[in-house]
């Protein structure tokens, strides 16, 4: 691997030549994968990350692509990649670099690294679709980044959000929870790469995606189809989180509300911290919501499962200073005396 990051420079500034040989092509290849399959024995992966790592910071974005694509090439290869281990890593490595250099890479190459994230999100291990959520996040977070403002301004009509700078991303996490093939894990996985994205990309990228965003997570969750309602609403939480009272107007609370009830109490859990949350960050903006969505909450309050309990009392207390003062406060607000703070004691009397 060495040898291939000593031979870029040379490459890179070879006169006369734009792109490389079929020869050096295939070499770089060759020692690319023999740096992934290093990466499948646990005592010598962190010396082979180092090596790609210290590789790419050589390459010009021609090579640099060539890199990622072998990269994602020995990700689909049962095998250099038939450890969940390996997996991870090679995910891992892919997001940070891509991170790392994204002025190196063009719309598409972002794209397609997009979606071989995607193809991964529903591995059969947790630790790889955690490693794909945390990439794509990285991802999106850097290729914010960076996009010219006037380029965030060309989007697509029909994407999630045409004048956001991360709509490429939304637009690939919906097409992947759009697709009739996907199956339960995959839509979980795609939904949780979305709710890593907005935590990490934070409110001045999410905000101008909210009107169309909120629409789709509204979409997805009224759907029968749909088998990542947690994950979204774990998504809805961390925009309530970014975004605060700029998220009321779009706030899909109808949906939000239905999941309270559903059969998974997961779900129940993920509903009853979405309502907590909006009460504690959307502030005064909830207090027209508040009486319905606390009555709602306290149909709640004996579920049968203690999460879902615990994170109802969290809402409501959430809502109780958004709550209009009840008749006996409103009587005691205008008792004489209320105001020095003067209360009336009644004593005890004595039998002579």
């Amino acid at each position: 691997m060495a040898t291939a990051s000593r031979r870029a420079p040379a490459t890179k500034g070879s006169p006369g030549k734009g792109s490389m040989t079929s020869v050096q092509q295939l070499e770089m290849k060759r020692k690319i994968l023999q740096s992934v399959q290093r990466l499948s024995d646990r005592d010598c992966a962190e010396t082979a990350v180092l090596e790609l790592r210290e590789a790419a910071q050589h390459l010009d974005r021609e090579q640099f692509a060539l890199m990622l694509h072998t990269l994602t090439e020995g990700l689909g290869n049962p095998h250099y990649a038939k450890m969940a281990f390996t997996r991870r890593l090679i995910i891992q490595i892919v997001g940070e670099l891509g991170a790392e250099h994204m002025e190196r890479l063009t719309r598409r190459s972002c794209s397609r690294l997009c979606a071989t994230i995607f193809q991964h999100v529903d591995d059969a291990d947790g630790n790889v679709r955690e490693a794909c959520a945390d990439a794509f996040a990285l991802l999106a977070q850097s290729y914010a980044a960076i996009l010219p403002r006037s380029s965030s301004a060309n989007g697509r009509a029909n994407s999630p959000q045409g004048g956001s700078r991360i709509s490429l991303f939304l637009q690939c996490v919906f097409d992947s929870m759009s697709a009739k093939a996907q199956g339960k894990m995959a839509q979980c996985g795609a939904a949780l790469c979305l709710a890593r994205m907005i935590a990490r990309v934070g409110a001045a990228h999410v905000t101008p995606a909210l009107p169309r965003l909120c629409q789709r997570i509204e979409q997805h969750l009224n759907s029968k189809s749909c088998a990542a309602r947690t994950e979204l609403l774990q998504a809805l939480a961390n925009i309530a989180e970014v975004s605060r009272e700029d998220l009321f107007p779009h706030a899909p609370f109808t949906a939000v509300l239905k999941c309270l009830h559903s059969s998974s109490f997961d779900t129940r859990v993920a509903a009853a911290d979405v309502l907590g949350t909006c009460g504690l960050r959307l502030g005064a903006s909830m207090v027209g919501l508040a009486p319905m969505i606390v009555q709602e909450l306290e149909g709640k309050r004996f579920d049968t499962v203690k999460p879902v309990r615990d994170a109802v009392l969290e809402a409501i207390d959430a809502f109780a200073p958004l709550m209009p003062p009840t008749d006996e406060g409103a009587r005691e607000a205008d008792a004489p005396g209320a105001e020095s703070g003067m209360t009336s004691v009644t004593l005890p009397t004595t039998s002579e």
